[in-house]
């Protein structure tokens, strides 16, 4: 038989264990609740993660696709090449303008663009240092090679870029072909020197202003008659350069550009106009106003036209004095006659 003593002992000890295992499974269970409430909130973390990376691939793929079409339908070249030289991509824009089928055609034809696409090798290198130098660069204009071996001249706008597959930066970049507008340019450049050496050769003075009557061009007359060149003269007000005043009264005289302007339609003025140079010379003038006109009829601008007319009066004047001579000289002779 156990000692009453041993056997309550043992009864506290087994109370003491339930105790401890009812704790036990207490604990159990919380953390049972924990891991299921952490694994519910996972699985709901993990949806809407692949709920978000689903969208963020699909907008990508959206994005990928409207600027492939950009890159494919673009009317522009557009192109990614290597420092070297080597189209690494373009567009069909790219190939049509250089008169490739096909961006793969020019890809694999071309293996040095300086040597098989610039006619001058140095521009290429010229575009290299600025990139170099700057990062980019903007409206850099070269004569470019296409396949058939015609020549086009080609703006570019490009810049470097660093990729995580290349260990030099890779030069992107747009061209357009701006053959015509170079041809439109020279066309206009030979016709501005044609009308300069026109205007050199008229006998009149040309004065020509904007519609602010600010001079924009004199020819050579006009530097001699007014004593301004071409160069102080462009930007001043016309009444600056062209001082006009009635030779009878000495008031200014009104300011052709100002009438020409106002009414629309071409002028001359009265007579008895003098010119005033720099220097204070005085001469006697003739002349007419005209608007210029561009396509639509709008006036650009004036273009008067003058000639000095000193030595004409001033003959006219000795011819009158001859005459009236001539007639007092039939009068005395009649008077003597009759006497």
């Amino acid at each position: 038989m156990s000692h009453p003593d041993e056997t309550g002992q043992f009864r506290k000890k087994i109370s003491i264990l339930q105790q401890k295992v009812s704790l036990l499974e207490t604990m159990v269970e919380d953390r049972t609740r924990e891991a299921y409430l952490y694994q519910v909130e996972l699985e709901r973390y993990q949806t809407q993660l692949e709920e978000l990376i689903e969208a963020r691939t699909l907008s990508l793929q959206q994005a990928e696709a409207r600027y492939r079409g950009l890159f494919e339908n673009a009317i522009e070249g557009i192109y990614q090449t290597s420092p070297t030289g080597k189209i690494l991509t373009c567009n069909p824009a790219f190939a049509r303008m250089l008169g490739y089928d096909s961006p793969s055609a020019i890809i694999n034809k071309v293996d040095d663009l300086a040597h098989d696409l610039y006619v001058n090798p140095a521009d290429r290198d010229r575009l290299l240092r600025i990139l170099h130098n700057k990062g980019k660069v903007h409206g850099f204009v070269a004569r470019l090679r296409r396949q058939d071996g015609s020549v086009i001249w080609v703006e570019s706008h490009c810049r470097l870029i660093q990729t995580a597959d290349s260990a030099e930066p890779l030069i992107e970049g747009m061209s357009i072909n701006i053959s015509r507008r170079k041809e439109a340019e020279e066309t206009l450049t030979t016709e501005k020197e044609r009308l300069a050496v026109t205007l050199q050769s008229i006998g009149d003075g040309v004065i020509c202003t904007d519609t602010e009557g600010r001079v924009t061009l004199l020819n050579l007359v006009t530097e001699n008659l007014t004593g301004w060149n071409d160069d102080e003269a462009r930007g001043l007000p016309l009444t600056e350069v062209f001082q006009i005043i009635n030779e009878q009264t000495r008031q200014p005289v009104e300011n052709p550009v100002i009438r020409v302007l106002r009414e629309g339609m071409t002028i001359g003025l009265a007579n008895h106009t003098i010119l005033i140079s720099r220097s204070g010379q005085e001469y006697a003038i003739a002349d007419s106003a005209a608007p210029i006109r561009c396509h639509t009829g709008e006036i650009l601008g004036v273009v008067l036209v003058f000639r000095d007319v000193t030595n004409q009066q001033r003959l006219e004047a000795e011819i009158q004095k001859i005459e009236k001579l001539e007639s007092v000289g039939v009068l005395a002779g009649g008077i003597a006659h009759d006497f």
